[in-house]
């Protein structure tokens, strides 16, 4: 089989997300660890020229099992994405190193909060429609939905504001805690709205992905070329490349977060089925019937509502 034939077969089968998230960013990563090999680093200065050379011949089977093993890593390090979005939102353990940095971050990440406040609180001043005044309000409203509303529920970086955010949403809108609902909410979407929450997801991770990808590929470049002055700065890019691949990942963070908020105003009242439970009749019976949904789910503790069956089909 040619290798663009392997390529091609590895990712129909290991389908969409995981050829997104977990593949293409490897390839990326061991093509330009390939590259500058064959170009002749550590040993030499990159040379187009060996390279080119190398191109003509990838190098038949040893090709083909590379690409069958970057398949297989793919598959084995997918299930860490998770990890890796907690670590890049702030989840840095309970060390005092870690603690320490991430109480830094978090006042730093205050101080931002802070500056957006402070701006909106100038609203009415200066005269009547002051287009600059209302341009600076707009901006600074826009970008404060990127953190949580309380203070105490900052988290230490961009990424991890943005997310406990969207968390925070359906707790303040309809009393439902937002993390614990959310697995019980997705499979009960229509199939249009699913599919815009998981593309939104994929785009998410992709990038987030690639921001570490990035970082391993700076290291690469500068363990490989550090002897080459005029080279290195291959891992100056790669460090560049990573921060812009993490702020397209707080972005898409965001407009995820925007679509799970409206998948909770559009379609949360399809929990109350599935749960066996009677529709609340007003906004005050729904934040008190989901606030106690969302203890039962969260803690296991026991439930102080009644279920309600469908009746029965005739002629069962």
């Amino acid at each position: 089989m040619k290798l663009d034939g392997l390529i091609d077969s590895g990712l129909k089968e290991i389908g969409p997300r995981l050829s997104l998230i977990g593949l293409l960013p490897l390839l990326a990563l061991f093509g330009l660890i390939a590259a500058l090999l064959a170009s002749g680093a550590p040993g030499s200065a990159p040379d187009t020229a060996k390279l080119l050379a190398a191109a003509k011949d990838p190098g038949g089977g040893d090709a083909l099992l590379l690409v069958a093993g970057l398949l297989a890593l793919a598959l084995v390090v997918h299930p860490l994405q998770i990890t890796l979005v907690r670590l890049l939102e702030g989840y840095w353990g309970d060390t005092p190193g870690a603690r320490s940095l991430a109480a830094w971050c978090t006042a730093r990440q205050a101080r931002r909060r802070q500056a957006l406040v402070d701006a909106l609180r100038h609203e009415g001043e200066g005269p009547p429609g002051a287009a600059a005044l209302q341009r600076m309000q707009a901006s600074a409203a826009a970008l404060l939905q990127g953190f949580p509303a309380s203070p105490e529920r900052l988290m230490p970086t961009a990424l991890g504001n943005v997310l406990r955010a969207a968390e925070d949403r359906p707790q303040r809108a309809y009393g439902l805690d937002g993390v614990t609902i959310w697995p019980r909410l997705f499979p009960l979407l229509p199939e249009a709205m699913k599919g815009l929450v998981v593309d939104a997801r994929n785009q998410m991770d992709v990038a987030l992905r690639f921001a570490a990808v990035f970082v391993l590929a700076a290291l690469a470049c500068a363990a490989l070329l550090w002897r080459h002055p005029p080279w290195v700065a291959l891992a100056v890019v790669a460090l560049f490349l990573a921060w812009l691949s993490y702020r397209a990942g707080v972005q898409a963070a965001a407009a995820y977060g925007q679509l799970v908020e409206v998948a909770f105003d559009l379609h949360r009242f399809a929990l109350y089925p599935a749960l066996h439970l009677a529709p609340p009749d007003d906004p005050e019976a729904e934040r008190a019937l989901n606030a106690q949904v969302s203890a039962v789910l969260r803690q296991r503790v026991p439930p102080g509502y009644r279920y309600t069956h469908p009746p029965p089909p005739k002629g069962g």
